[in-house]
């Protein structure tokens, strides 16, 4: 997808759907990263002490994942070593293992990044690696977002259902020798908090630091009440589509008689909706504030 001859998006069509009556056909299409979700990891390989972005890059190449969506891989390094198992005969799908490995603490984000040749135009696909984080930092952001003002409209989503403040993440093993290590959202423990508790599966992890790695990590993503900001925006008003992407981080201003006090503070954007009016065509932008990333600070954890 072209924005005024800049990318701004590119995938897979996965589904498509046709109306009679209507003479509509509806197209469901997904990022590239979607393609990862339909290859299995074939290989049983255990690294030790290796750069978890040559780990990351091993998955991709012996899957043939990044090969299948014609897409080059980055060889950036992070400094970060690993100890890993991977077991074939498991058939994760090569998603579902990079997701894990980036989501450790001191992990990394990847995404495929579509970018164009100024002089050939050819449209070129790579997956990247961004380390520690993807994005403009809070100390180097220049954004700014204001309700009322740039922001049309926001919702505020609070959901303790979806999330937990005792994580148990369950490593290798079996019975009594199995590896498991707790993470719990310690003031609301103390506070007296009933037990809101969630379990989370990671097999291949053979270490017990690594295993608690995990485990701190996904309590920093779920802990209870899970917290989403959405924000509406035009894309013709600065901060205008185009000049900030997912894993930026910005600063939002909101007044507001529920938002007491008034919100003030930087947070990362985790996700991009872009909507286009049938009748007068200009565009409406969504921006996603998720879960533990919406802060005052950019902290270690975030």
């Amino acid at each position: 997808v072209l924005r005024d001859g800049r990318p701004v998006w590119g995938g897979i069509i996965w589904n498509r759907q046709y109306t009679g009556s209507t003479r509509t056909l509806s197209v469901v299409a997904n990022t590239f990263e979607s393609y990862l979700g339909a290859i299995l990891n074939p290989t049983t390989l255990k690294f030790l002490n290796d750069d978890q972005l040559d780990i990351a890059r091993w998955l991709l190449e012996t899957s043939g994942a990044n090969a299948e969506i014609l897409a080059t891989v980055s060889g950036a390094t992070s400094g970060k070593l690993r100890e890993r198992q991977f077991y074939g005969w498991e058939r994760k799908t090569v998603l579902d293992e990079m997701t894990k490995l980036g989501d450790l603490i001191d992990g990394f984000d990847w995404n495929v990044v579509i970018s164009r040749h100024p002089q050939s135009q050819e449209i070129a696909r790579t997956f990247e690696f961004f380390y520690p984080k993807r994005g403009v930092t809070a100390e180097s952001s220049g954004l700014l977002f204001e309700y009322p003002g740039s922001i049309r409209d926001f919702t505020l989503s609070e959901d303790a259902q979806a999330g937990a403040n005792v994580i148990y993440a369950i490593g290798a093993g079996e019975g009594a020798a199995q590896l498991v290590a707790t993470s719990t959202v310690a003031d609301q423990v103390s506070a007296g908090y009933p037990k809101i508790e969630l379990t989370r599966s990671y097999s291949s992890v053979i270490l017990q630091e690594t295993l608690q790695e995990h485990a701190d990590a996904d309590r920093d993503r779920l802990a209870a009440p899970v917290t989403i900001f959405e924000v509406t925006v035009d894309a013709r008003t600065e901060p205008v589509l185009g000049s900030y992407e997912v894993g930026d981080w910005a600063r939002f201003r909101i007044e507001d008689e529920y938002v007491t006090p008034a919100l003030d503070q930087y947070a990362r954007i985790t996700a991009i909706t872009v909507s286009v009016d049938d009748s007068s065509g200009l565009e409406n932008v969504t921006i996603t504030l998720g879960g533990d990333e919406v802060t005052s600070d950019e902290d270690e954890d975030a």
